[in-house]
């Protein structure tokens, strides 16, 4: 999460002129993935043999994914037009594209993801609010101890005890496991969705209470909220102004804090429940030295990372009610 100083300076400088910052952000974001792509490029083409055996002859296309008896930059921008072009290569773990996978597999990360997120993040917005507004009462006190369980016990145990039973059960409850040839709607492929969502969403909610109820805490004896008190403005409409005053620190949260966990969480979630999403192709890809397919997940991985930080300020110059946008 991004500190308070730094805020204040991020503040500062797009009060000077947002347009200006965000231009910045957006060459930045250029920047730091162009030094992925070099790291990624140095990391492969240091391995030597096993660069030679896995690139020069497994990717797709008429011409290999890069010659090894060019120069070392001409290697360098043959991999950057690939990832460009989407000529990500064949895995040698699933012999087929990484381009063919990864679509298929990303639909069921996707289906799962989304509404962890927002249920997550509404529950985390409701009860943080809410123990805010009771600070030091039963409710307040309920709401903490409650975030506090769900992180000190790993929900994931929950996943784990679930899997255990089913495959005891498997037979008697006439059950499956996600299958992929069943179709993304099979009764069975739902179920494992849901489950996989609802250990996500606690686990988001969990995280993003305690600060929703810090973040929101420091603006209800403002100047803003005791004139809200003053014109008597209703429940909703009192919450709206205060929510509305938090979501900038709240989205650096997000990226900073959640984020991340859910990078981890993914790889978690399916490999415990099964769900053959993209935390489990990459976790196979990289227990295989499946080399294509674990170097484009892991640039796929970076790229949303710094694609979120610009999110992140693209919140802030819409949503900071601070920031005049006429100029």
């Amino acid at each position: 999460m991004a500190t308070p100083h730094f805020r204040f300076l991020r503040h500062a400088f797009i009060n000077v002129n947002w347009k200006r910052y965000l231009g910045y952000r957006l060459v930045w974001a250029g920047s730091a993935s162009l030094v992925v792509t070099v790291v990624l490029f140095l990391f492969a083409y240091s391995i030597g043999d096993l660069t030679q055996q896995t690139f020069a002859g497994n990717f797709s296309g008429s011409e290999p994914f890069w010659n090894p008896g060019d120069p070392v930059y001409v290697q360098y921008v043959d991999w950057v037009q690939s990832l460009v072009t989407l000529d990500w290569g064949i895995s040698q773990r699933y012999g087929e594209p990484v381009t063919a996978l990864l679509a298929e597999r990303a639909p069921i990360t996707v289906a799962y993801l989304t509404p962890a997120i927002l249920g997550g993040t509404a529950i985390s917005t409701g009860f943080g609010y809410i123990a805010a507004r009771k600070r030091g009462q039963w409710s307040d006190r309920f709401i903490r101890t409650l975030s506090y369980l769900l992180l000190a016990v790993p929900n994931f145990l929950a996943g784990a005890l679930l899997v255990g039973y089913f495959e005891r059960r498997i037979y008697e409850i006439d059950g499956r496991f996600y299958d992929i040839e069943a179709g993304f709607f099979a009764e069975w492929n739902l179920f494992w969705l849901v489950v996989a969502s609802l250990i996500l969403g606690t686990h988001v909610a969990a995280v993003q209470i305690r600060q929703v109820r810090t973040l929101t805490g420091e603006h209800l004896d403002t100047d803003l909220t005791k004139m809200l008190r003053a014109k008597g403005v209703g429940r909703w409409r009192f919450a709206r102004h205060i929510l509305r005053a938090t979501v900038v620190p709240l989205a650096s949260l997000f990226v900073a804090e959640v984020l991340g966990l859910l990078l981890v969480s993914v790889f978690v979630v399916e490999a415990v429940l099964k769900v053959p999403g993209l935390g489990e192709v990459a976790w196979r890809a990289i227990s295989v030295n499946d080399a294509p397919l674990a170097l484009t997940v892991t640039f796929l991985i970076s790229l949303t990372i710094i694609l979120a930080s610009v999110f992140e300020d693209v919140i802030a110059v819409a949503l900071d009610p601070r920031l005049d946008r006429n100029e």
